[in-house]
């Protein structure tokens, strides 16, 4: 939001309260003449965001300082900004390609060493036309001593809204970009960060250090002080400036893009230059090297901090990528719409909001909305566009392409709201205008669609009525009471006779409008009964009845036997065709239509016979009893006749239930009745039915049965008797009892048994009886007994068994569950397989009985066992032959054990062995199972420790420094363990009494000799050095002569000299009178030697004309002329 400009306070504003209290008093002032209305307001033009001028604010980064071959020295053409070299291409020249309007209205006021502090009166100094300001501070706020010097947060924040107020009030219509501060940290990285943690150090590193840390010409000691040193509180301290430099971006995105006319770019220019693969993750990796953006190239090599002219066109490519693309001319489109929706003469008769809805494609950044009544504008007040994330999540963003506001007018007269967006390059739209007539007072009268009669009996009523409108809502009235909310329908009850009205009307939240009514009368009064005079008897068997009756009302109604009732007089005639209980009803009306109770008469129509009377409880049939009791019902009232036929006759007579009978002989029998009602009907006869009958059957006849012996205690015995009636049984000694054929019996103990069994016919008689004999044994035989059988462990695949039991019957055998066989003894099998084994045998006598089985189990076993396990042996050295050695195998079995392949004999899982001396020896160990198999011998090794190993003694070795890359070392080993030599930290290798090599590396050599059995013993040292590298003269030699020459004495000679520095170096130097070359390998001549120094007097005769020079061991360089 830009700072003064207005603020909202809430979603929906509304009018200020100045303009409210003006537009009140004025409608009070001019009520009675209608609401103030004013001529709308002319819109506002258009403003494209191509700017016809441009400055920027800034460092030296901006005055491209670091270019020009002098350090500190400033050149402005070269600027990212506003520069004219078209090697850079910068946003001054790329704007100049679109608008040539532009043109020398480029304007830098940065300057060398300014920072944020500084900026507040850079922005004084820009001229006030300019149109377009970029800004690019920050490093120097970064660049101190220390951290703790580094310019904090809220300063740096400070001073740039300080910045961003006097740019706004001294050019309020300019547009500013900001561009974020760059990866300072990464300028380090690139250009003198050592190995690791750059892999691919810069080969301008050197130089680079010198100017930053020696020569100290950048001021940046809180980055890149010793800038070889990675110990952790240099890395904490490179990492707090990296950290600094992340809010210093996020105050300026936050307050940047809290401004209308202000254009942050997104931490382009931070997200380039710092080559991360999350450029805000402090610590974070750095993208695969072939894809960064800002280079060891783009540094200037100047001073070996500021970019160089590569750098200044990448920085202006990232400030064009993203700040205003001012190739974009579009402006934003407005809609707007008022809520609630005005009456169709375009009048609102509620406070109504105005929404608008702004839109462009590249993203709004804010609208700027004011209104208009009685002639007066408001202030213009800005709201903000919607960013896509939050702006201070150093993550590239963007801007929503729609905002929306909402201003309510709640004064009633004509308001006018006026409101322009601006998209994200600066193209400011022309003014959308927006008309609101707000009238309180204009609100219609509802519509009464639905009512009572004008005149009805009922005491409630309901209403409906439609008009209601957004906004609005409905009062209603009854009978002049208060008007209160209502809706439709509208529904009243228990309303008293007599004349009543019904009013409704229409209002909104601040007015009431006019009302429409409805008027009607209640009369809801009930006449009395009338008199009914006569009517028929009470039971009739007439269907014509005949009424008199007489009431107080003109109108009457009838209605019979519950039908709707008509208008009727009497006297009545009805005609009831139907037999059964009838119902006559009638009653008075009043002149509205009101019913009175009822007169009512109720009389019986009967015409129907009585049906055939139903019989209950009576004899069975047939049944062998002489004398029956027979029941029977029918409808109420009347009188009975019975009808009896049988064996004795026919006998007719009155009667009642139960009718009872004696005496009766064997034969057929049928009782008949039939009921006379009261009124004559004579209804049909039922009839009962029944068969006495006094003669047993026969005995019943056997069928089949059990036979006369059996084994089985079940048996079914079937027999058959005459037609009808059932069967009794008893068995053995039992009492008979119910049963039928065939008779199943079960459980039946061993020995003698009997069936009997009788009929007893359906009438009850019971006859002779018949039976069936036989005699049960179902006992088994026993379990026969094993004689022979192989063990319950063997490795035999072969079994054999011998069994004997009762005399006769026969044997069955089963192996391993299998189903039982016949078989005989002995019973032989096999070849069994390894595992466990059951052999069952069992007898079965002559009826069938099957005997238990006797069983044996036993294990077959022919795999031997595996080799056993050896326990881990101790690995701390010993000189004891007496060791302890566990180990295990498969349960049970037993052990052998063996030294070094000797005899084996038995021994326990923890076995006590001696072996024979000092050295390694093997043991082995095997298992035989319980079966008798034996396994695999598994070996074990055993080390008995000689003691500790001797010391050898050096008798010959070099010494000191000597010229030769070939050496011989002599040493005498002791008794106990081998010799090995190791050679400068090398690997150990045999060595026996003479050590020697060859092509020995320059420079200390050490070697070690030690004697080892299982352990290593002490070692001795034999150190010297090898030193075969002469050194070496760099450059001319010159003997200048020294005094004047006297005659017979020797001169004085200044010999100058100097060394290859990447060699030793010399001890002496040694010149030569000779007029040849010396040859190379020739002594050297000691009253011609000197200790070296650069510049050595010396007197001879003759001028030295060779010299060559010595290190302290004789290695000497080449012979040199001297000049």
């Amino acid at each position: 939001m830009e700072r003064g400009e207005g603020e909202l306070t809430s979603g929906v504003p509304v009018i200020s309260r100045a303009l409210i209290l003006a537009a009140t008093l004025a409608v009070l002032a001019n009520f009675a003449a209608g609401y103030a209305s004013a001529a709308p307001p002319t819109p506002t033009a258009a403003d494209p965001g191509m700017p016809n001028s441009i400055a920027v604010l800034g460092d030296s980064m901006s005055v491209a300082t670091g270019i020009n071959v002098i350090p500190s020295v400033t050149q402005p053409e070269s600027s990212w900004s506003t520069g004219t070299n078209s090697s850079v291409n910068s946003l001054y020249q790329r704007i100049l390609a679109l608008n040539p309007a532009i043109s020398g209205k480029n304007r830098n006021m940065a300057a060398n060493g300014e920072d944020m502090t500084d900026a507040p009166a850079q922005a004084n100094a820009t001229p006030a036309d300019t149109e377009l300001v970029t800004m690019q501070l920050g490093g120097n706020n970064l660049c101190k001593d220390s951290v703790a010097q580094m310019t904090s947060v809220a300063e740096y924040r400070a001073r740039f809204v300080e910045t961003l107020d006097i740019l706004q009030s001294r050019m309020p219509n300019a547009l500013i970009q900001i561009e974020s501060v760059p990866d300072i940290y990464n300028l380090w990285f690139l250009r003198g960060a050592p190995n690791p943690p750059n892999d691919q150090p810069s080969s301008r590193a050197g130089t680079a250090r010198v100017f930053w840390d020696t020569l100290a010409v950048i001021p940046c000691k809180s980055l890149v002080l010793d800038p070889t040193d990675m110990s952790q509180a240099a890395i904490d301290r490179r990492n707090a400036v990296r950290q600094r430099d992340l809010d210093y971006n996020k105050a300026l995105a936050e307050e940047c893009e809290a401004r209308l006319r202000c254009r942050f770019d997104r931490y382009a220019t931070f997200a380039f230059s710092s080559n991360r693969v999350v450029p805000g993750d402090l610590t974070g990796p750095y993208l695969p090297r072939a894809q960064w953006q800002f280079v060891d190239d783009d540094i200037s090599t100047v001073d070996h901090f500021h970019p160089g002219l590569s750098g200044q066109r990448k920085m202006a490519q990232a400030a064009w990528e993203s700040g205003y693309n001012f190739t974009d001319s579009t402006m934003p489109t407005g809609a707007a719409s008022i809520s609630p929706a005005p009456l169709q003469s375009g009048t609102s008769f509620l406070p109504s909001t105005v929404s608008t809805t702004w839109s462009d494609a590249a993203g709004i950044k804010g609208i700027q909305y004011r209104t208009h009544f009685n002639g007066t504008a408001s202030a213009w007040q800005t709201q903000l566009g919607t960013t896509t994330i939050p702006v201070n999540q150093t993550e590239t963003y963007g801007y929503l392409t729609q905002k929306t506001f909402s201003v309510t007018v709640t004064t009633p007269g004509t308001t006018y709201v006026e409101s322009r967006a601006m998209d994200v390059n600066g193209n400011l739209s022309a003014s959308k205008v927006t008309e609101v007539n707000y009238d309180p007072n204009a609100i219609a009268a509802p519509q009464i669609t639905s009512t009572p009669p004008s005149i009805t009996a009922s005491n409630a009523a309901s209403f409906s009525f439609t008009g209601a409108i957004s906004g609005t809502g409905y009062e209603c009235s009854l009978d002049g009471g208060a008007f209160s909310d209502c809706s439709p329908p509208k529904s009243y009850s228990s309303i008293a006779d007599g004349q009543h009205e019904f009013r409704v009307r229409l209002k909104s939240a601040v007015a009431s409008g006019p009302a429409v009514n409805y008027q009607w009368q209640i009369d809801s009064s009930a006449p009395p009964a009338p008199t009914i005079h006569t009517g028929p008897a009470a039971n009739t068997k007439l269907t014509v009845a005949d009424f008199t009756f007489s009431g107080t009302e003109a109108a009457l109604e009838c209605s019979l036997d519950g039908a709707t009732f008509a208008s009727c007089t009497s006297p009545r005639n009805v005609f009831v065709p139907t037999d059964g209980v009838h119902r006559f009803e009638v009653r008075q009306k009043t002149i509205t239509g009101v019913p009175g109770t009822s007169a009512v008469y109720t009389w019986t129509v009967d015409n129907t016979k009585p049906p055939a009377p139903v019989f209950g409880e009576g004899p069975s049939s047939p049944t062998n009893s002489t004398s029956a009791s027979i029941q029977f019902t029918g409808e109420p009232g009347g009188t009975y006749s019975c009808q009896l036929t049988g064996p004795g006759g026919l006998q007719i007579n009155n009667c009642t239930s139960p009718r009872n009978l004696a005496g009766l002989a064997q034969g057929e029998y049928t009782l008949s009745v039939s009921q006379k009602d009261q009124l004559g009907n004579q209804g049909p006869a039922a009839s009962y039915s029944w068969t006495v009958d006094l003669t047993a059957p026969v005995a019943p006849q056997v069928g089949s049965g059990p036979p006369a012996r059996t084994a089985s205690r079940d048996a079914t015995v079937t027999f058959t008797g005459e037609a009808g009636g059932h069967f009794e049984c008893a068995l053995d000694d039992a009492d008979f009892f119910f049963c039928s054929s065939p008779r199943d019996l079960s459980g039946l103990a061993d020995g003698e048994h009997s069936l009997r069994m009788r009929q007893i016919d359906a009438a009850g008689n019971t006859g002779a009886a018949s039976s069936r004999s036989w005699t049960v044994d179902a006992t088994a035989p026993e379990a026969p007994e094993l004689n022979g059988r192989p063990p319950a462990l063997t490795n035999s695949a072969a079994a054999a068994f011998t069994f004997t039991g009762e005399p006769g019957g026969a044997f069955e055998c089963s192996l391993d569950q299998a189903p039982f066989t016949g078989c005989a003894t002995p019973q032989t099998l096999g070849p069994l397989a390894d595992g466990s084994h059951q052999f069952r045998v069992r007898q079965k006598d002559d009826l069938g009985n099957t005997g238990p089985a006797a069983s044996h189990s036993w294990t077959v076993d022919t795999e031997p066992p595996a080799a056993p396990n050896i326990a881990p042996q101790t690995l701390e050295l010993s000189q004891n032959r007496d060791r302890q050695i566990g180990f295990t195998g498969e349960p049970g079995g037993s052990f052998e054990c063996r030294i070094n392949e000797g005899v084996w004999s038995n021994c326990l899982p923890l076995w006590d062995a001696t072996f024979p001396g000092a050295g390694n020896h093997s043991f082995d160990v095997r298992q035989t199972d319980d079966a008798g198999n034996t396994g695999p011998s598994a070996r074990g090794q055993v080390t008995i420790w000689g003691g500790p190993p001797s010391t050898p003694v050096i008798t010959s070795a070099p010494e000191g420094t000597v010229r030769s890359t070939s050496a011989e070392v002599r040493f005498t080993a002791g008794p106990v363990g081998e010799p090995y030599c190791n050679l400068n930290g090398g690997n150990w290798q045999a060595c026996d009494g003479v050590w020697t090599a060859q092509n020995l590396e320059q420079g200390p050599q050490t070697l070690a000799i030690s004697q080892r059995n299982e352990v290593a013993g002490p070692a001795v040292v034999a150190q010297w050095t090898v030193d075969t590298l002469a050194p070496k003269l760099s450059g001319k030699v010159t003997a200048k002569p020294k005094g004047k020459v006297k005659k017979g004495k020797p001169r004085t000679w200044i010999l100058t000299t100097s060394y290859d520095r990447k060699l030793e170096k010399p001890a002496a130097l040694e010149f030569s009178l000779s007029k040849a070359k010396p040859k190379a390998t020739i002594a050297p001549v000691r009253s011609r030697t000197r200790k070296w120094a650069p510049k050595l007097t010396i007197k001879s005769t003759p001028k030295p004309a060779w010299v060559r020079v010595l290190d302290p061991v004789g290695n000497s360089s080449p012979w040199v002329r001297v000049r």
